[in-house]
């Protein structure tokens, strides 16, 4: 199953809102820009490496993807 709960930092309350706004899985993680992340988010982004988690989004989907 591919869930937000594999990126390592992404707390609970910032998994909730990402889903809330439609960004239920890794794959849809890694296709979302760090600005938009970031504007889904509010204050909740504030010292958060949201590229970091873009990266191991993009990680997880690329290894579920060669499955």
């Amino acid at each position: 199953m591919d869930t937000l709960t594999e990126i390592q930092g992404l707390s609970i309350a910032a998994e909730d809102r990402l889903r809330r706004a439609g960004i239920t899985s890794c794959s849809s993680l890694a296709a979302t820009s760090p600005q938009e992340i970031r504007e889904v988010l509010g204050y909740l982004a504030q010292g958060s490496n949201v590229e970091c988690w873009i990266e191991l989004a993009q990680t997880v989907a690329r290894k579920r993807a060669s499955q």
